[in-house]
C-alpha cells in the first residue's frame, strides 16, 4: 500500500507545482511621466560664448581716469577666429570720470570732445577654446590689444592738438544675455590724456615720461549676426532662489599711473539684510588719491577717504518672490538712503612760489537719495548702477556753490565673498 500511496503523493504535489508555473504572466509598458531634465549652462548662457559672431556693432558708456566719460560707438569684425579690428568714435562728455547720466543731464554739444579710435584684438586663447568645444568663433574672451587714437575736435583751444597717443591692452570682452556687452582693460598708453591733455603741450610722440597705466571700463549694447537663440528663463541661469544673508563687495579699481600723474580710486563694502525683509544694511569705504608732479617744480595733490552707512529697500522683491523671479539675494532695484563722512586732504606747492604753499584738511559730510539696480552673477560678480541726487556740506573749507545738491551716476563692477 506505501509504494501505491508514495507515487500518487509524487504525481499530486507535482501538477500543484505545474499548476502554479501555468499562471499566465503579461507585460504592459507605461509611458514615462518624469519630465525631460534639461542642464543649463549658466556660464554659457549669461555671457554667450558658443553663439558664433562675425561683426558687431556697440554703443557703450565709457569710463576712466585716462579717456574721462562719454559714449563709445564702435564696429569690431573678425578677421581670423583668434584677431578682430575695431573702429569707433568716442563723444567725450567730461575729461573726468565723472558719470555719463550726471553729464547727460546737463548735456551740451558744444562742450563735448571727438576721438577716433582704430583697434585691434588677438584673442590668444580663442582657438583652443574652440576646438574643446568651450567657446565659438565670436568676441567673448580675453584679449591682447593694439590701440591707436587720435582727437577729431577738442572744445578747448589751449589744449594741446598733438593728442594721437598708441596703447597696448590687455582685457576681458564679453556679450550678456543676448545684446548686453562689457569690456574691462587694462593699457599702457604712451602719451597721457583725459584731463592732462593740457598738460601734453607740446612733448615728443615717445618721450618716456609721458607713459601712463590705466584702467577702462565699458558696458553698454551689442548689436551683431548672431542668429537670436532660446535661451533659457532668466532664473535657471542667475539662480533667482539663491538666499544670502550678507555679503562683501570689491570694486574693480579705476587707476591711471604715470611717472607725472597718479590716480586710483576704488572702495570697499559690506551689505547684511536685516531679519527676512527686503531692507539691507550696508557699510562703505571709499578712497581716492591724485597726485601731479610737473616735472619737479611744481605739486599738486589730493587725498580722499570716506566712511558710510547706507539703507537699502529693494522693493519689487516680495513681489519677485511671489512669482519665483527673486530670491533674497541682494538682486534687483533698489532705493537707498545714505551718509558719508570724508577727510579730504590737499596739498600744493611750487619751487618758483614758495609763498602759495598749501597744506589743508577739511572734513565733508554727504547725504544722498540713491535709486539703483544691483544684480550678482555666478556668487562672485556683481553689478550695481545707481542715480544719487546728494548734497555735501564741507567742514573748514567752502567755495561758491559747495552746498548745492547734485545729481550723480555710477556704474560699479566688482567681485563678491
Amino acid at each position: 500500500m506505501k509504494n501505491i500511496l508514495n507515487p500518487l503523493l509524487f504525481l499530486f504535489f507535482y501538477q500543484l507545482s505545474y499548476a502554479q508555473d501555468s499562471i499566465p504572466v503579461t507585460f504592459r509598458q507605461e509611458t514615462d511621466t518624469l519630465a525631460k531634465q534639461h542642464f543649463i549652462d549658466r556660464y554659457e548662457n549669461v555671457f554667450m560664448t558658443k553663439v558664433p559672431t562675425r561683426q558687431m556693432f556697440k554703443a557703450t558708456a565709457a569710463g576712466s581716469e585716462i579717456q574721462g566719460s562719454g559714449i563709445n560707438f564702435g564696429y569690431e569684425y573678425k578677421l581670423l577666429p583668434s584677431l578682430s579690428v575695431e573702429a569707433s568714435v568716442y563723444s567725450q562728455l567730461s575729461p573726468f570720470n565723472t558719470g555719463v547720466a550726471s553729464e547727460l543731464l546737463h548735456f551740451n554739444w558744444k562742450q563735448v570732445n571727438l576721438w577716433g579710435n582704430a583697434k585691434a584684438r588677438w584673442y590668444y586663447n580663442m582657438n583652443k577654446r574652440i576646438e574643446k568645444g568651450l567657446n565659438a568663433n565670436n568676441f567673448s574672451g580675453a584679449y591682447i590689444g593694439f590701440t591707436y587714437e587720435q582727437s577729431l575736435y577738442l572744445r578747448n583751444s589751449y589744449s594741446n592738438k598733438n593728442t594721437g597717443r598708441i596703447g597696448l591692452l590687455y582685457g576681458f570682452q564679453s556679450r550678456f544675455f543676448n545684446h548686453g556687452l562689457i569690456d574691462f582693460a587694462v593699457g599702457l598708453y604712451n602719451k597721457e590724456a583725459g584731463q592732462f591733455t593740457v598738460f601734453d603741450q607740446h612733448q615728443g610722440f615717445f618721450r618716456f615720461n609721458n607713459f601712463v597705466l590705466g584702467t577702462q571700463t565699458n558696458i553698454g549694447i551689442a548689436l551683431g549676426d548672431w542668429k537670436k537663440s532660446v535661451t533659457s528663463p532668466l532664473c535657471d541661469v542667475i539662480i533667482c532662489d539663491e538666499l544670502i544673508h550678507d555679503q562683501f563687495k570689491i570694486e574693480m579699481p579705476n587707476i591711471a599711473i604715470g611717472l607725472q600723474h597718479q590716480i586710483a580710486r576704488g572702495s570697499f563694502a559690506y551689505e547684511r539684510k536685516l531679519g527676512d525683509s527686503p531692507l539691507s544694511l550696508q557699510a562703505n569705504l571709499v578712497y581716492s588719491f591724485y597726485n601731479h608732479n610737473q616735472t619737479g617744480f611744481y605739486h599738486d595733490r589730493f587725498t580722499y577717504a570716506s566712511a558710510g552707512l547706507e539703507f537699502r529697500y529693494y522693493f519689487l522683491q516680495n513681489y519677485r518672490i511671489r512669482h519665483g523671479k527673486a530670491g533674497g539675494n541682494f538682486s534687483g532695484p533698489y532705493a537707498g538712503l545714505k551718509s558719508n563722512y570724508g577727510m579730504n586732504m590737499y596739498k600744493s606747492g611750487s619751487v618758483f612760489q614758495p609763498e602759495f604753499h598749501r597744506d589743508e584738511t577739511f572734513r565733508s559730510l554727504t547725504h544722498a537719495l540713491t535709486l539703483g539696480y544691483q544684480q550678482r552673477l555666478f556668487k562672485r560678480i556683481y553689478i550695481d548702477g545707481s542715480i544719487s541726487y546728494q548734497k555735501t556740506r564741507n567742514y573748514g573749507f567752502h567755495y561758491s556753490g559747495d552746498s548745492r545738491p547734485v545729481l550723480m551716476s555710477k556704474i560699479a563692477v566688482g567681485f563678491t565673498f
